[in-house]
């Protein structure tokens, strides 16, 4: 049967999933939508899609391996492989030796079965994307390591392996003779032929010891292979030979050849360790290697002049759990003087309470201070008025246990003058599974720094939360809060991100056992936000809800009133087919919204009759107005001029490859920017699939692509690590393909810099320029839209288009590398050479 005729099993359609996109299907829909069509069919759709291009094909183009930003191969995939889709024989042995993506993807568009399996369905290709699946299998050289042999010695083989995209990305290569590997060795030698060739530093050279000789007794076929990706640099048929080697030099290869292994071994362990990707299975581990192994890294004297006091809330826990959460205590680490203060506790849990701490002292010799005369506090408000201002209050539920090190990690968070809060990151233990040292961690959460828009959707801080006493006393504790009164203090302080500190480290852990209801949850948190915005014109709060379906049953929404006027700024030249869509969208949902707009569209040039007619007709009856652009693109430029020439309170930057998708989102974005603290407001933006392609940026320091947008290629259902996709935050930057800015700020700001970066990163810099003027940068999934990425410019992927994105890039690091050196809202536990949230490294 012929390939493009086989139909595809549900099986079928999630193994393409895994080979096109490398990634699992979204949901079972998914695959019976796919189930019964042709295999060839499916698989030109899938490489043909957004997702594909934005992951994949512009990520090899740039000379970045798929190995740095996918999974492994799936389990199973090359079996798949091999056994439905057409290969040329030649194609399985390659198959067998691949180890990567890469290599994977070299044998299929280098094999003639697979790509005449596309020619029947090659119409469902656009061009461009046509043209770079030619390129892939007829230049795989492009995308991956060249090599060659140059010289074969008794000792070993001699020659050199580059990139020629990334020349000083090291590798290593491997020797293998008639299929069976023999040695390994590092590419770090000095050549100046190649350096000549390729530039870089020229460390592209290496040689090969060969442990037990090469087989000269008989004819034999030798291999040179690139190692990370299993990429065949070179083969050789070498002729038989006769002499032998004599024993001595036996022994010795068999010495080298042990080494050898050796250090491949722990190149691939380092590699694993590097890559382990971040998942609850992966977590334990984790742990165990950076907290306990590790141990709990430098730990810094509390000041003896600083007072602290530990609430610990019993309410509702055993007396087993108090006694590990008091133990806890007891053992705290770094000179931090403190008292203890219990809430909570009923008459009849109270002996069993002292008795802990009398027991406590009796073998540890650490005596738990009671605040005052009592260790349980009953009246809160006379609590409260006893505190002093500069008084640290550490709340610290029963319900889970203190890192050794919490307290004086707090304490020290807290020091500066300015900050009057902190919290820190946790994680949970099973507590069935052992002593608190024994039970394995797992579900962490890595929080971003103090976000008081994220905290007015949910109280992500956690239960370890610390507070001056000048706050506690001037907010108070809601008794209507329960639990989460001391999140609810935090989020009526209304303190800005300066005044709470942030520890990016674990330094709690919630019991398993003791289970939070997250409706309950959420409902007990949706009162305390409605009472702390209670009497604030204009906010709404309701249940949590999403356009695209995502789930956060622990969170609340907030909508606010918008009012006044907006500006709809669209740069376009020709490209009707993007430019109707997205004023129809606008047109569909003027009506939605209490803010009045109007449409700028800035014409670049359009030479099309039709385009230059719909622009006409659109003028006559008011639709919109439109300017004349002449000269060379500058987006920059053009969205400055057109600034200029409205009267509007907030200016909403919109592409013409756009269409909204949310009913009010122009309500949504100038609500939020109107905010006096608020600078610029960026939307929730999809691929036509649905999928994610900015859910704001990232700022990723220390590599070269340090720019990248959160959340691309997820399901727009996905709501993200912490809800992040579907919740409204604080993010470094968002892109100008749907970006609003009161108009005042951003005449204050002096606009967009169409010198320094009229194309690429004008966003980015904007957005930085608002944070050093202490303007937050917000992401919103209220204003959710579809994004034709780049489709009018074309990607900055070849020639000029390229050097402009990488001279943009240069500036952008150049300018603020020093004043951002941290994304603040990115964790530190997390990698910075991989997709945003999706790999773990030890914090710095």
């Amino acid at each position: 049967m012929e390939h493009d005729e086989k139909t595809a099993s549900k099986s079928d359609v999630a193994w393409i999933y895994k080979l096109v996109l490398g990634r699992a299907h979204e949901v079972e829909e998914r695959l019976i939508e796919r189930e019964g069509k042709p295999i060839g069919w499916l698989l030109s759709d899938f490489f043909q899609s957004g997702e594909f291009r934005s992951t994949a094909i512009e990520k090899l183009e740039r000379g970045i391996p798929l190995e740095e930003l996918r999974d492994p191969l799936p389990e199973g995939l090359l079996d798949w492989v091999k056994a439905t889709l057409p290969l040329e024989p030649s194609a399985v042995p390659l198959l067998d030796r691949a180890r990567g993506w890469s290599a994977l993807y070299s044998v299929l568009f280098d094999d003639a079965a697979f790509r005449a399996s596309f020619e029947a369905s090659a119409h469902v290709f656009s061009d461009d994307v046509r043209d770079r699946l030619a390129k892939m299998a007829q230049d795989p050289e492009r995308f991956m390591r060249v090599g060659a042999v140059d010289e074969i010695t008794t000792g070993g083989v001699r020659g050199w392996s580059v990139n020629p995209k990334t020349p000083d990305r090291g590798s290593t290569v491997e020797l293998w003779v008639d299929g069976d590997f023999v040695a390994a060795a590092p590419v770090d030698r000095f050549r100046r032929d190649i350096q000549d060739r390729f530039g870089g530093e020229g460390r592209t050279g290496f040689f090969i010891e060969t442990p037990h000789g090469l087989p000269d007794n008989r004819a034999h076929r030798l291999e040179i292979v690139d190692g990370p990706s299993g990429r065949l640099l070179q083969r050789l048929e070498r002729p038989a030979r006769t002499p032998s080697p004599t024993q001595a030099q036996v022994l010795k290869q068999e010495l080298e050849a042990v080494r050898a292994a050796l250090a491949k071994i722990e190149a691939r362990i380092a590699a694993e360790d590097r890559n382990d990707p971040f998942d609850p299975q992966a977590y334990p581990a984790y742990y165990e290697a950076v907290y306990r192994a590790g141990g709990s890294g430098h730990v810094v004297a509390g000041p003896d002049d600083a007072p602290v006091t530990v609430v610990v809330d019993v309410e509702g826990v055993d007396q087993f759990a108090i006694e590990e959460a008091l133990l806890a205590l007891a053992g705290q680490v770094g000179g931090v003087r403190w008292t203890l203060a219990v809430i909570g506790a009923g008459v009849e849990s109270q002996p069993f309470i002292r008795d802990v701490g009398q027991r406590i002292e009796w073998t540890t010799g650490r005596a738990l201070k009671a605040r005052g005369a009592s260790l349980f506090v009953d009246d809160m408000r006379g609590f409260l008025n006893g505190l002093s201002a500069d008084e640290t209050v550490v709340f610290a539920p029963a319900s889970g246990v203190c890192a050794p090190d919490a307290l004086v990690r707090l304490v020290e968070a807290m020091r500066p003058a300015e900050v009057l809060a902190a919290y820190g990151d946790e994680d949970s233990f099973d507590d069935a599974e052992g002593a608190v040292g024994e039970a394995a961690h797992r579900d962490p959460l890595f929080k971003p720094g103090f976000d008081p828009d994220l905290l007015a959707q949910t109280p992500y801080v956690g239960r370890l939360t610390a507070l001056t006493g000048a706050v506690l006393r001037k907010v108070g504790l809601s008794a209507a809060a329960a639990g989460l009164a001391p999140q609810d203090a935090l989020l009526r302080a209304g303190l800005s991100p300066d005044q709470v500190g942030h520890v990016e480290r674990v330094i709690f852990s919630r019991r398993v056992s003791v289970a939070y209801d997250d409706a309950e949850q959420a409902q007990v948190w949706l009162s305390c936000v409605k009472r702390a915005y209670e009497g604030v014109p204009g906010v709404k709060v309701e249940p949590f809800d999403d356009i695209l379906g995502a789930s956060l049953p622990w969170a609340v929404r907030l909508r606010r009133q918008a009012s006044g006027t907006a500006a709809v700024i669209i740069p376009t030249k020709d490209s009707l087919d993007l430019l109707r869509p997205c004023i129809e969208s606008i047109e569909k949902n003027r009506d939605a919204n209490r803010t009045r707009i109007e449409i700028i569209i800035i014409d670049h040039e359009s030479r099309d009759p039709d385009t230059r007619a719909y622009l006409d007709e659109l003028q006559a009856r008011g639709a919109v107005k439109v300017l004349p652009y002449a000269g060379d693109f500058n987006w920059a430029l053009m969205n400055n001029l057109a600034a200029g020439e409205t009267q509007a309170e907030v200016l909403v930057f919109l592409n013409n490859d756009t269409v909204v998708i949310s009913p009010d989102w122009i309500d949504v974005l100038c609500s939020e920017a109107m905010r006096p603290e608020i600078g610029v407001v960026g939307g929730r933006l999809l691929y036509r699939d649905g999928a994610i392609q900015h859910a704001g940026f990232v700022w990723r320091e220390g590599v070269s692509g340090f720019l990248v947008h959160e959340g691309v290629g997820a399901p727009g259902a996905d709501g993200g690590y912490m809800g992040r996709h579907a919740l409204t935050h604080a993010s470094i930057a968002v892109t100008g393909a749907c970006m609003a800015m009161e108009a005042r700020k951003f005449k204050e700001l002096g606009g967009f810099d169409p010198a320094s970066f009229p194309v690429e990163g004008n966003d980015v810099d904007l957005c930085l320029r608002a944070w050093d003027r202490n303007y937050r940068v917000l992401y919103t999934p209220g204003a959710t839209l579809y994004h034709l990425e780049s489709v009018t410019r074309g990607y900055s992927r070849d020639g000029e288009k390229r050097k402009v994105a990488a001279r943009a890039n240069a500036r952008l690091l150049s300018r603020w590398g020093q004043v951002f050196a941290r994304d603040r809202w990115f964790n530190g536990h997390f990698s910075r050479d991989s997709r945003p949230f999706h790999r773990l490294r030890p914090p710095r």
